[in-house]
C-alpha cells in the first residue's frame, strides 16, 4: 500500500514547489514520470496480493 501513496507524495511536493524555480520544460515529463511511478506501484501492489 505505502509504495502507492509515494508517488502521489512526489506529485503533492511538485505542486508546493515554488514556481520561480520550476522548468516550465520539464512539466510534461514530470509528471509522466510520476504517473509510471503509480502505474508500476499499482502493477506490483496487484501482482503481489494475487
Amino acid at each position: 500500500m505505502i509504495t502507492i501513496v509515494e508517488p502521489i507524495g512526489l506529485l503533492l511536493l511538485k505542486f508546493k514547489r515554488d514556481t520561480l524555480r520550476a522548468d516550465v520544460k520539464q512539466k510534461a515529463m514530470d509528471r509522466g514520470f510520476v504517473t509510471l511511478l503509480r502505474l508500476v506501484s499499482i502493477t506490483r501492489a496487484l501482482s503481489d496480493s494475487g
